[in-house]
């Protein structure tokens, strides 16, 4: 019977974090990036490590809470309404027991670690629990929703940070802004097709919901702007040549390009390109910092 309901524990924990894996994906890729800017591109494997397993079972803790919060949002979604708690292939009650379990593993690996690094990673975890936490709801508040996705990049590159280094390291912190500064002004667009419907009907007060089509666009196009401006300039900083700063400028004019033909109204798959090609810079981008870090004379 024990081993029974341990089995339908496990079952029921992997559907869970599957269903979220694209967001594990997406902030332990940030995570897995910072240590290896501050390690040069050789972070220590143990420290390192623990790290990551501790952010993959943090993340998937956050997420899986906010889904049992959202389920009457997801309702209205065409693709959220099939995830295994809106639909009762996973219960509420157990994924809230779920959530508690990731969350002690991950901090307990965290702390496994260093104080510091254990510090920034509960900061991380008590952003995105307040998030959804109802009497708190952050993604309800005004811009909470964009704040908590821009700030917890900086604050999860500080946790890779103080993981494997006692010195601060600005490489890393600034690859880190400049994630979140993308994620800042093109994540509001970018969520047209995902959350706009029930963000609106629900009461999410976010750049998306708040602003037109229009006004998005533009405020997607200054980002771009500005990280055609702020990434060559901080490569160079750290002593590229001209090769990675023209890299990056090339995938940012293509971004620009299809962004601004997607200015006049919304189309799906014209925007779809632009999201692409964002989505490659967003990859991309901190990988410079990593051949810089690294030292490798093809860059220098």
């Amino acid at each position: 019977m024990l081993g029974r309901s341990v089995a339908q524990l496990v079952r029921s924990i992997l559907i869970l974090m599957r269903s979220k894996m694209k967001f594990i994906f997406l902030w332990t890729w940030n995570l897995a990036l910072c240590l290896l800017i501050v390690g040069k591109g050789f972070p220590p494997i143990r420290e390192s490590m623990l790290t990551i397993l501790s952010s993959i079972f943090i993340v998937a803790s956050v997420y899986i809470y906010n889904d049992i919060n959202d389920v009457e949002m997801d309702k209205e979604n065409e693709v959220k309404k099939y995830r295994p708690i809106v639909s009762g292939l996973i219960s509420k009650s157990d994924a809230q027991r779920i959530v508690y379990l990731l969350g002690f593993i991950g901090l307990s690996l965290a702390w496994l670690v260093n104080l510091y690094s254990f510090s920034f990673l509960l900061i991380f975890y008590i952003l995105f629990y307040a998030y959804s936490y109802p009497p708190i709801r952050l993604k309800k508040r005004l811009f909470g929703k964009d704040f908590t996705l821009f700030i917890a990049t900086p604050i999860l590159c500080l946790t890779a940070n103080y993981a494997i280094s006692n010195d601060f390291s600005i490489m890393a912190f600034s690859s880190a802004l400049l994630s979140g500064l993308l994620s800042l002004t093109s994540g509001p667009a970018a969520r047209e097709a995902e959350d706009i419907v029930e963000d609106k009907k629900y009461g999410v007060r976010s750049i998306s919901t708040m602003f037109s089509w229009e006004t998005k666009i533009r405020f997607m196009i200054l980002g771009i702007i500005m990280q055609m401006i702020l990434v060559p300039f901080i490569q160079f900083k750290f002593g590229s040549n001209l090769l990675l700063p023209v890299i990056s400028v090339v995938i940012l004019l293509l971004l620009l390009r299809f962004s601004y033909s997607s200015l006049a109204t919304y189309d799906y798959n014209n925007f779809k390109k632009a999201y692409n090609i964002g989505f490659l810079h967003w990859l991309i981008s901190p990988i410079t910092f990593v051949l810089l870090s690294s030292g490798i004379p093809l860059f220098f």
